[in-house]
């Protein structure tokens, strides 16, 4: 009996050093996304904003505007800006989170694009960026995401980052990544059938974390299941989502998704981030959309 119940106690001690191991590792890796974010956004101020994008941004990295555009190969074409630049975007984090394995996450915060001649802000907002650690271990971005808010709206900022909560999800045996991003492709999916079918407030109320963040244009973010479902349970709203890209964390319990809706007449974009509870199901965790210009004849 004594020798059972010590190796129990030393089983739950090698257990809890693994997980505050694990949690102090993926809190280091969540300090560090957050202070890329802060440089990337400090380089904007003090060079400008093409620049800061090309440094800042992965090889395939995209920003919607509306739909995705490759920002390095977009960029690079543009001709040097003007010194100084006649607009300064700046922006500051307010929420963050990442994966187990510290390899992928996402920020969102507000931004103000000032008009440096009138010395005032022409667009302001909130935005939404997927960071993916490379090969050489820096930070860069994969996905860009903004939604603007009516200048002189008040602008949320709390003045520090909040962090998510960690997935609880662990995976059993060993990780395929394919696999993976099947099943977050297969929860898109499912997701859509829902949203399509029955109604987009459906969707949202079946696969929401409990701490899930939403932006729209035109609006302060929503933050919360409650209030993300108080928002989309007006009318009885049918909408087809169709993902474009998928990826995951290494670990498997953060990935992300992109692609079109359609929500009758009207058409556009959206991105969301993906958490798996501890059930290993995909949960929402933040969710961008924006509408496409109307086409004209």
């Amino acid at each position: 009996m004594r020798t059972s119940i010590r190796l129990a106690v030393i089983t739950t001690s090698v257990l809890y050093a693994g997980f505050a191991a694990s949690a102090q590792q993926q809190m280091g890796a969540l300090k560090s996304m957050v202070d890329a974010e802060r440089r990337f956004a400090r380089a904007s101020v003090d060079t400008n904003m093409r620049d800061a994008f090309l440094a800042f941004f992965a090889p395939d990295g995209v920003e919607f505007s509306p739909g995705p555009v490759n920002v390095k190969e977009t960029f690079s074409k543009q001709q040097d800006p003007p010194k100084p630049p006649p607009m300064t975007l700046d922006w500051d984090p307010v929420f963050a989170n990442v994966s187990q394995a510290g390899d992928l996450g996402f920020t969102t915060g507000p931004y103000v694009l000032t008009d440096n001649a009138k010395k005032a802000p022409a667009r302001q907002g909130y935005f939404f960026s997927i960071w993916k650690k490379q090969a050489n271990g820096e930070w860069k971005v994969v996905l860009d995401y903004g939604i603007e808010a009516p200048v002189g709206a008040p602008i949320m900022h709390s003045g520090s980052v909040k962090s998510g909560t960690q997935s609880k999800y662990h995976a059993r045996g060993k990780i395929d990544l394919e696999s993976d991003r099947q099943s977050l492709l297969d929860a898109e999916r499912q997701f859509s059938s829902i949203s399509e079918s029955n109604s987009k407030a459906e969707a949202y109320a079946r696969f929401l974390d409990y701490e899930a963040r939403m932006n729209r244009d035109g609006t302060q973010p929503y933050v919360g299941s409650a209030a993300i479902k108080s928002h989309v349970s007006i009318g009885k709203t049918q909408t087809k989502w169709v993902p474009m890209k998928a990826d995951v964390a290494s670990s498997g319990d953060l990935g992300y998704a992109y692609g079109t809706y359609e929500e009758g007449s009207n058409k556009g974009y959206y991105a969301r981030v993906w958490k798996r509870d501890n059930k290993g199901d995909w949960k929402i965790a933040m969710d961008t959309a924006t509408a496409a210009p109307v086409e004209t004849k």
